[in-house]
């Protein structure tokens, strides 16, 4: 770094202020005290005096293509000069004090003492527009540098815009400032942020960055006097990640730099000048400042001492401060570890091993068959009624078309369904015989219906018949005729008298069985212990599947793959997986712009943690993780959900971890810090 003093000078007998400095290709213009704009060359050769100005000129400079060059004064006066003759091609009069002006590529923007902002076409010089949303003088203005955005400041509002459209203000905090000129704001390189001086945080002076909602994302505080320049460079850095740099220009005499990768400045120049600076600028590498003493300060770096310059206007978003030291800590952390979150993990997607119920016929059509029984009337008897002779009513066998079996292998049990109608009266189905091979144990439904157990190739014991359905696991065998039998397989020994059940649908999971019954309602017995759970189906319409499961208890299946679980703690039906328009299913809805990914993954995580699956609650919570750092933003409702969430898992290595990359984003730093403080507590 070179510091030196260019002899870039006004004069009346001693130095003057220069109030405002700029440079093109070819000149340096600087504005005075006396009312007279100079031209220098890059030598710092005097060129020429223009006094054109009644009053101080406040603010100078170059269009965009360099053809013309302005200057603003106290007088209320805009002159635009053809740079090639220095002639006059338009005065721009205000009714008030000039105090800024900007070039865009179509449009010169000044602003006046009255809190007005003229907005002048460059291709003739003609008034496009005046907008007044300041109730004071416009201190200070800044576009982006793709000129879409425009903010204006006063002592108590800054106003954001965009093509001249107001489309966020804020009231700005007062503090204590003796004296000040001007607030001159600037935009980072690519657009985001917007520094903002003359600033107080618990009355201590500060610069603040601020957001495009024009939030306060961090306050630069350090100096002992308020800021009026601050400056970013246009330029983009990198060292290891990429960065942005801040000169600041304080009323105590110094210029601080600040980088987007650190919550201190890395630089600090005290007494530089012997009045505050007026007016600063970067060019490049190097940085220009003109002082209320008259004197023009120019600070040099070389190649690569901020930083390897990579790009100009980049919009990477990696780019921002520190919210603090421990932020800077953690980052160092996260990348030493080499042990990283695998984001694109997917979570595990709940499927039903059962089957639609006998020829692809569901459930639904089944109950309500079953349904349209007609219970036994109860007949209530008058006195003197004569009691009814019974009548006995001789059985009849009807043949039924033979079926095959539907066989389902599923977790810690094998299924056989073979028929799922209840039989009317005096009606029994048959069901094409079988044989089934289970380790040692071999099952066989013979033509009579008797289903047959053979241990070691030999006949063991049988269960009479008919049976309508089967199944069985490792430890028991289970059939329904018109009753359901429970038989141990090793011994044959019946565990429980004939349960009577007009049944639709059985299931076997270790030592649980699932009864259901033609109007939904349902039993789980538990066989070791002889209890039972007792519930209703929440709704039987559009049923296609339902089943035991060791993680849900009961699952059950409707059209439109809609899945319900059985909560057993509360005996409530609950839904697995809501429509949602999100990109985690999937189902992504184009029509609706209303993004729920969030809301599913929120509802994913509430559904595990009822069941304590601490697996899949980690997989969510990387799941949300992945959503926060792509959209950069954390929201005061998320945040609480968040917390909410991570206060669940016990794995505290995985929140740790979890933490770290969370960190990457700087909008996520400030509660990052918090966790990590509420985890070491």
């Amino acid at each position: 770094m070179k510091i030196s003093t260019i002899p870039i000078t006004h004069r009346i007998k001693h130095l003057q202020p220069i109030f405002t400095i700029a440079k093109n290709n070819t000149y340096f213009c600087s504005g005075g005290i006396n009312g007279e704009m100079k031209l220098w060359n890059l030598s710092y050769d005097h060129i020429k005096t223009v006094k054109k100005h009644s009053g101080s000129v406040s603010c100078v400079g170059f269009s965009l293509d360099e053809r013309f060059l302005a200057s603003a004064g106290d007088d209320g006066k805009l002159f635009i000069f053809e740079v090639a003759s220095m002639d006059i091609v338009k005065t721009i009069k205000h009714q008030t004090d000039v105090t800024h002006f900007i070039w865009t590529p179509e449009f010169i923007l000044s602003a006046n003492l009255n809190g007005e902002l003229v907005i002048t076409r460059i291709a003739d010089f003609q008034e496009f527009r005046k907008i007044k949303t300041h109730d004071e003088s416009i201190l200070g203005m800044a576009v982006s540098p793709d000129f879409k955005l425009l903010c204006t400041c006063s002592e108590s509002k800054i106003v954001l815009y965009e093509n001249f459209n107001v489309i966020c203000e804020k009231l700005l905090e007062k503090g204590t400032i003796l004296e000040n000129l001007q607030s001159k704001p600037s935009f980072s390189p690519n657009g985001n942020f917007i520094s903002l001086g003359l600033q107080f945080n618990k009355k201590i002076p500060t610069v603040d960055i601020l957001d495009l909602n024009l939030a306060p994302v961090f306050s630069l505080a350090g100096h002992v006097a308020p800021s009026e320049v601050t400056a970013f460079c246009p330029l983009v850095f990198k060292n290891i990640k990429k960065f942005f740099i801040l000169a600041v220009a304080s009323q105590d005499l110094s210029i601080s730099l600040w980088n987007t990768l650190n919550p201190k400045p890395f630089v600090l120049l005290k007494n530089i000048t012997e009045s505050p600076i007026l007016d600063m600028f970067w060019d490049g590498l190097i940085l220009y400042a003109s002082s209320y003493d008259g004197v023009v300060v120019k600070i040099e770096f070389d190649e690569k001492e901020l930083g390897e310059v990579i790009e100009e206007g980049s919009t990477d978003q990696e780019t921002g401060l520190p919210f603090c030291d421990k932020n800077i800590e953690i980052k160092r952390t996260y990348e030493k570890r080499t042990e990283k979150l695998d984001f694109g993990e997917k979570l595990e997607v709940i499927k039903l091993t059962g089957f639609t119920v006998g020829d692809n016929r569901q459930l639904e059509d089944v109950l309500a068959e079953q349904a349209k029984i007609e219970p036994v009337k109860t007949v209530v008897k008058k006195k003197g009624d004569l009691e009814p002779k019974p009548v006995r009513i001789a059985p009849v066998m009807l043949d039924q078309e033979k079926k095959k079996p539907v066989v389902s292998v599923k977790e810690g049990s094998t299924v056989f369904l073979f028929d799922t109608v209840v039989p009317e009266k005096l009606k029994i189905q048959r069901s094409t015989p079988f044989k089934q091979n289970f380790g040692d144990f071999s099952i066989e439904l013979k033509e009579s219906g008797e289903v047959h157990v053979f241990r070691a190739g030999r006949f063991f014991y049988k269960i009479t018949g008919p049976c309508g359905k089967v199944c069985f696991n490792g430890n028991y065998v289970i059939v329904y005729t018109s009753y359901v039998q429970i038989y141990e397989l090793f011994t044959g020994i019946l565990l429980f008298p004939f349960i009577s059940i007009r049944l639709a649908y059985l299931d076997l999971l270790d030592d649980k069985v699932l009864l259901l019954d033609a109007y939904g309602d349902f039993k789980v017995l538990k066989i070791k212990t002889g209890r039972a759970t007792v519930g209703k189906l929440s709704k039987t319409r559009g049923l296609t599947k339902i089943q035991l499961s060791k993680s849900h208890f009961i699952v059950a299946e409707y059209n439109n793959d809609e899945l319900m679980f059985y909560y057993k703690r509360t005996g409530m039906w609950m839904m697995l997986n809501p429509k949602f328009n999100s990109i985690v299913s999937g189902a992504i809805d184009f029509y609706n712009d209303h993004d729920e990914t969030l809301a599913e993954l929120e509802l994913c995580f509430v559904h595990y943690s009822l069941l304590d699956d601490q697996c899949n609650m980690k997989k969510v919570i990387k799941q949300i993780g992945s959503v926060l750092i792509k959209i950069q933003k954390l929201e005061d409702a998320i945040e609480y959900k968040l917390e909410r969430f991570l206060s669940q898992i016990k794995d505290k290595k995985f929140v740790q971890m979890m933490l770290e990359e969370l960190n990457e984003v700087l909008a996520f730093q400030k509660f990052v810090v918090k966790q990590l403080r509420k985890l070491n507590e």
